[in-house]
């Protein structure tokens, strides 16, 4: 039996509204560097003060990078999406990118927990891969509200169980798997390992009402 397989992002949750329109000199500045500049106090623990490592650190530092992640976002700067390169979603989000002419940075990992490690370290904002995946990969995150699924999905494509060229076989098969989709059996596996049903697409709720097709 063969299933859609849908190929989504998964991206760096951020909280707070985004400035649509919004412009100014200092905006403006920001968007034409590309960076957000911000002062501090090298001795005012513990709000601000240089760290061992000779780095800027405390609560008022740690605020002031929040608020660089969020103008970041909200101006569309400094954009890295990981994936994994020589794959039918790299090539996915090749065409969905330049049919949007987005042109963010394409950072390429090795595998799928490497996507979510660039995620948690801030070295990603966000990473492409299988829907299924990434929902899977949000369970094992240290902080899955800190992340989110698009609900936009740039591809689709078949994929399934591989069995012998064995038609009596693959009936009974195909015949059990429908079994599941058409009892509802399938949400409890779906959530046993990629969480709650009920926050998937009505497009995902589709494609598995499609697989529940009756014994002929």
């Amino acid at each position: 039996m063969k299933y859609a397989r849908a190929t989504s992002l998964l991206l760096l949750a951020l909280a707070g509204p985004v400035m649509a329109q919004e412009t100014g000199p200092t905006l403006d500045k920001i968007k034409k560097k590309g960076a957000v500049a911000f002062g501090y106090r090298e001795a005012s623990r513990p709000f601000s003060f240089r760290g061992e490592d000779g780095q800027p650190a405390g609560y008022s530092i740690d605020l002031c990078r929040q608020i660089a992640v969020v103008l970041k976002s909200a101006l569309g700067l400094g954009k890295r999406v990981g994936v994994i390169p020589n794959t039918t979603t790299d090539k996915a989000l090749a065409t969905a990118l330049a049919l949007l002419s987005v042109k963010p940075e394409i950072v390429h990992v090795t595998e799928t927990r490497e996507g979510l490690q660039g995620l948690e370290a801030g070295q990603l904002d966000a990473y492409a891969s299988d829907h299924l995946l990434l929902a899977g990969l949000v369970s094992t995150a240290r902080d899955p509200a800190a992340l989110k699924l698009s609900d936009d999905y740039f591809s689709y494509e078949p994929y399934g169980l591989m069995m012998r060229r064995d038609y009596p076989f693959q009936v009974h098969v195909n015949r059990t798997l429908s079994a599941l989709y058409r009892a509802g059996k399938i949400v409890e596996i779906y959530e046993r390992w990629f969480g709650s049903f009920n926050d998937v697409s009505p497009l995902i709720r589709s494609l598995y009402l499609l697989h529940s097709w009756p014994d002929s």
